[in-house]
C-alpha cells in the first residue's frame, strides 16, 4: 500500500462559494429594514396597534349579513397585517389598511379607513369584500 497525501481544505476554502452571496443578501436586506422605508415602518407600526384591527373584526362580527356570508370569523394573527397593505399618513393618525379576515366559509378582504382618537380610533370605512362570491358590505361609513 502506498501512502498518499491527502489534501486537506480549510473551511474558507470549501464554502466560500455560497458565503459571500449570502452575507451580501443578508447585508443588503439589513441595509433595506433599517433605511427608514416608510412602508416598513409602516408595518412595524401596525403591529403595535392591533386593537384598531381587533375592533374592526368585532364590528364585522356584529354585522349579521357579514356573518352569513363568511360563516364563523377567525381572530387576526400578526402575519396577516404583513400579507396586506398599510399605510398611514405622515403624522401617524390616519391609517388606510386592507387584511385578509377568514371565515369558516369563505375569506375575504377588510378594508379600513380610521382617524386616531386620543388613544383610540375612529372608522370612517370598514367594509368587507368577496371573491367568490363577489360581493361587498359595507360595515360602517362616515
Amino acid at each position: 500500500m502506498e501512502n498518499e497525501l491527502i489534501n486537506e481544505t480549510t473551511w474558507w476554502q470549501r464554502n466560500k462559494k455560497w458565503f459571500i452571496p449570502v452575507v451580501l443578501l443578508l447585508l443588503a436586506g439589513m441595509a433595506f429594514l433599517f433605511s427608514g422605508n416608510k412602508y416598513m415602518g409602516d408595518f412595524a407600526q401596525a403591529y403595535t396597534d392591533m386593537p384598531l384591527f381587533e375592533n374592526a373584526l368585532e364590528k364585522v362580527k356584529d354585522n349579521k349579513e357579514a356573518l352569513q356570508l363568511l360563516g364563523t370569523i377567525k381572530p387576526i394573527d400578526k402575519m396577516t397585517i404583513a400579507e396586506g397593505a398599510v399605510e398611514y399618513s405622515d403624522d401617524k393618525n390616519n391609517i388606510t389598511a386592507t387584511v385578509t379576515i377568514k371565515g369558516s366559509k369563505t375569506k375575504a378582504k377588510m378594508d379600513i379607513i380610521a382617524n386616531r382618537q386620543g388613544s383610540g380610533w375612529s372608522y370612517s370605512l370598514l367594509k368587507v369584500r368577496t371573491k367568490k362570491p363577489v360581493q361587498e358590505i359595507v360595515i360602517l361609513k362616515d
